[in-house]
């Protein structure tokens, strides 16, 4: 799902299904040639047509010009980004850099397409009921005053017209916690095993090779 993010840590995010762009908001705007939006902002994420929000503040309707001008131009964006990024004459070292860069903006993109960033909280919260369960050896009855938050989503959805018990969703949440681990695992692997071979490059043609051949792998993710 195409978005953008200008994350608390002070970068911004664009990410479509086919490219990823992490830099700072200056740097977007010498990359974009658009000014820069962002000034006196902590935080905002654009989703076109689903959300907006700005800080604490959540617009309605959901659109934002600019918002998908960068979302609709990302590619050109990125191609930018590149060609500022890239001297005539690059060492190791920098080539090194610049794929490890790309190497962490793919697996950030990747781990954003089974979670939400910024919900550790709520997963934490979950995945203590879901443990909490299995401990218990996963009994088919349970007390809502023991799984607060898996009795609320039960009774959203069974008010949605979708009759769920709390077993239920903490069947569906173990299912999704399994899925979650096994797929950072392999976003782990990816990522180190990489960073391991481009220490031990030796050309600026090896450290490429590597870096596009993980950044094509966590794509695939």
């Amino acid at each position: 799902m195409a978005n953008l993010q200008l994350h608390p840590d002070g970068w911004v995010y664009i990410r479509t299904d086919n490219e990823v762009y992490v830099d700072t908001p200056e740097n977007l705007a010498l990359d974009s040639g658009i000014a820069n939006p962002f000034e006196l902002l902590t935080e905002l994420t654009y989703i076109p047509n689903e959300k907006y929000r700005r800080d604490k503040k959540i617009f309605n309707p959901p659109y934002w010009e600019i918002g998908n001008s960068y979302i609709s131009n990302v590619a050109t964006i990125v191609t930018a980004k590149m060609t500022r990024e890239l001297p005539l004459e690059l060492t190791l070292s920098e080539e090194i850099q610049i794929q490890t860069s790309a190497i962490n903006g793919a697996a950030y993109a990747a781990r954003g397409r089974y979670i939400t960033h910024g919900k550790s909280t709520t997963y934490a919260a979950q995945n203590a009921e879901v443990q909490k369960w299995i401990s218990a050896g996963e009994p088919s009855i349970v007390s809502d005053v023991d799984d607060p938050r898996a009795a609320q989503r039960a009774a959203i959805k069974t008010v949605k017209g979708v009759p769920t018990t709390t077993v239920e969703v903490l069947s569906e949440w173990k299912a999704i916690i399994t899925l979650w681990i096994t797929k950072d695992m392999e976003i782990v692997e990816i990522v180190e095993s990489a960073k391991i071979d481009l220490n031990l490059a030796s050309t600026l043609e090896d450290a490429k090779m590597i870096g596009a051949a993980a950044v094509a792998a966590l794509n695939l993710l």
